[in-house]
């Protein structure tokens, strides 16, 4: 009896971790199917031997390329399911689905999530005046680029994002309000020709409710920066959040897509600390550029 009841004891902590992992947030399967208790066990075990996000306080948005997806019938992506939330993006465009690969050998073999001129929104994501973004990705053009934006269009209306410059350049720009440029963004430019070699790379962008905590790092490391406004914009708006690409309504015809692939989108309502973000970049770095 006591050696039975010593079995009991190391079992418990087992069927405790696979029942927390079935509910966790980020225990999702590649491709929707129809459920089964043989699937949920699986998808739990499969989940205590994956590569979790170091960093969880404050993070809103969960997008990985291995997990949350609903393909369509020709490969094409349908939905992108948030680890977070449990709500999906979907297709800006019919017609120009962005899809599925499952082996990118770009990045590090691993699935991605191709951009062939058609982006993808997720709805109704309120940001403060603090946020972090982080998107690992690979891109083979230069040219105005969309990569990830909060808004409909930041020309012209509050929002922010991360984008590639007509220079070849990364540029992010955070605005609140209706206004000038002058008035209403802060942006930061990383000076370095970087994005067009098709090669893996992760960003990360921090705003901080001011222009001096506006930071952008590539790979790790922060590059040569330029300040072209330098306002402190601040407040809370709530707008769809568009990647790999979005329409742009006040200028048609422009739409702004990618040419490359993104991997992981990661977006925080704070500014993390500089360990944080070390973290996490190192987490995207093991994943995508070992």
């Amino acid at each position: 009896m006591k050696r039975y009841l010593t079995s009991i004891r190391w079992l418990l902590p087992a069927f405790f971790l696979i029942a927390n992992c079935v509910a966790h947030p980020f225990a999702r399967g590649i491709i929707d199917e129809p459920e089964s208790s043989n699937k949920d066990l699986l998808t739990a075990m499969l989940f205590l031997y994956s590569e979790p996000v170091p960093v969880t306080d404050s993070l809103l948005v969960s997008l990985r390329s291995d997990r949350g997806l609903t393909l369509a019938g020709d490969g094409t992506v349908a939905e992108w399911t948030n680890g977070v939330s449990q709500q999906s993006a979907t297709i800006v465009e019919t017609g120009a689905a962005p899809v599925y690969l499952a082996s990118d050998s770009l990045m590090n073999g691993k699935p991605s999530i191709v951009f062939p001129g058609g982006g993808m929104e997720y709805l109704n994501v309120t940001l403060g005046s603090d946020i972090t973004y982080f998107v690992a990705a690979r891109q083979s053009l230069s040219g105005v680029r969309v990569i990830v934006e909060h808004g409909e269009d930041t020309n012209s209306t509050p929002g922010g994002g991360m984008y590639l410059a007509a220079g070849n350049t990364n540029t992010s720009a955070f605005r609140r309000g209706p206004g000038t440029f002058g008035t209403t963004m802060s942006t930061r430019d990383a000076s370095e020709s970087w994005a067009s070699t098709n090669e893996a790379f992760y960003v990360t962008v921090q705003y901080a409710g001011n222009d001096p905590s506006h930071l952008v790092r590539i790979n790790g490391a922060q590059p040569t920066l330029g300040a072209i406004f330098t306002n402190s914009p601040t407040g809370s708006y709530t707008a769809s959040l568009y990647f790999g690409g979005r329409p742009r309504p006040l200028v048609p015809d422009q739409f702004l897509y990618m040419d490359g692939a993104i991997t992981e989108i990661l977006v925080y309502d704070r500014a993390l600390t500089l360990d944080e973000i070390q973290l996490v970049e190192s987490y995207l770095s093991t994943r995508y550029k070992p």
